[in-house]
């Protein structure tokens, strides 16, 4: 029904200040607002489910461990072990195995690429840098425990075919060398460290080449350190106590690079990358924070040049692990304490076997009270 005004019909849609093709108009961007609405829903939902199927699936392969702890038995008197060395009894104290700790052996090899050749054990290059990551998925503490390149241990050699000829005791980083450069040579490595640590159990390995450091590195906006020590970068001369944030190279330059002249070159190197990545950590928690898909992200974007037994659903298990408990991405940095001597050609690490008998006790065992 119109109405008439001074003459003029009016249509009802007009007394409400809308024509007949402006309200369908309205209804219909109504109908997309909607269609986009439950679209982003159902988008949130999906990667609600895909989370959480990745933090169960990752949850459930971390739990699922095997090999726990067979041998931490030292040769004095002091020392006795029970129940698979689950219990631990030490000048006169008693250490439970804490099996909320999820270990990571983190290898550095100086190979600028990875070549898997079944033919070329031991030319694959060296583990240059060697640290052992643990968290405690309960607490979400980590602690990264630096292990000299040079520490002398048990290493089983290889023949060029790949057949297994004996065990010598010589530097560590050859562990590496005498594997394909990738899961094999990951494999010795980690069977050298756990013999070292007495048995203890590692479940988790990623070797890293050099290219991913740069690449890593710029996908944080790059890291700031003060140089603890005079080096020469691609911007020039950086001096000791000057604060720098590396970009690219210059940040492999920084965590890679030594003096071969000294006995002890790999000692200031390894307190450049403990310092390194501690600051890298604790940038990468911040942007974790902000964003929980970052550790995939980065993952992923490095992943060619990995060889890792990590998942995204692992990785994805351990982020979550680590920020529900509110950690401020302050790592617990310890280094394998010994004395750098002079080998029959190359340095030697002598490892002080009670000092790290003693932190092995401190970091993966609780002391019963």
């Amino acid at each position: 029904m119109s109405e008439q005004n001074n003459g003029k019909t009016i249509a009802p849609a007009e007394k409400n200040g809308l024509l007949p093709h402006q309200k369908k108009s309205k209804r219909k961007a109504w109908r997309v607002l909607r269609v986009v609405l439950f679209v982003m829903l159902g988008v949130a939902i999906i990667m609600g489910a895909v989370y959480f199927v990745l933090y169960q699936t990752g949850k459930g392969k971390m739990e699922n461990k095997t090999g726990m702890l067979t041998t931490l038995a030292n040769d004095t008197d002091e020392t006795a072990q029970e129940d698979d060395g689950r219990t631990i009894m030490y000048k006169g104290e008693a250490y439970l195995l804490n099996e909320n700790i999820v270990t990571i052996l983190c290898i550095g090899s100086d190979n600028e690429t990875m070549i898997e050749d079944p033919d070329s054990f031991g030319t694959n290059g060296q583990a240059d840098a060697i640290f052992l990551q643990t968290i405690d998925v309960k607490t979400g503490k980590a602690v990264v425990i630096g292990i000299s390149r040079d520490s002398m241990a048990d290493v089983d050699v290889y023949s060029l075919n790949g057949s297994f000829v004996r065990t010598d005791n010589k530097q560590i980083c050859l562990a590496f060398a005498y594997g394909d450069g990738k899961k094999t040579s990951c494999d010795n490595v980690v069977k050298s460290v756990s013999r070292l640590f007495y048995g203890m159990p590692i479940e988790h390995y990623l070797s890293m080449d050099l290219q991913p450091i740069g690449i890593l590195n710029d996908a944080i906006g790059g890291v700031t350190v003060t140089a603890l020590e005079d080096m020469k970068l691609s911007v020039g001369l950086v001096k000791k106590g000057e604060t720098i944030t590396l970009k690219g190279e210059d940040a492999r330059r920084y965590v890679q690079s030594r003096n071969t002249k000294l006995l002890d070159s790999n000692i200031p190197r390894m307190k450049r990358q403990q310092q390194y990545l501690t600051a890298f950590a604790k940038k990468t928690l911040n942007m974790t924070k902000r964003d929980i898909t970052t550790p995939v992200k980065l993952f992923n974007k490095t992943s060619q040049y990995l060889t890792t037994n990590l998942d995204t659903s692992k990785i994805t298990y351990l982020t979550t692990s680590v920020l529900k408990n509110n950690y401020n991405g302050d790592i617990d940095f310890r280094m394998v304490q010994g004395k750098v001597v002079q080998g029959a050609k190359y340095a030697e690490f002598i490892v002080d076997d009670i000092a790290l008998y003693e932190m092995i006790l401190d970091v993966f065992y609780n002391k019963v009270t």
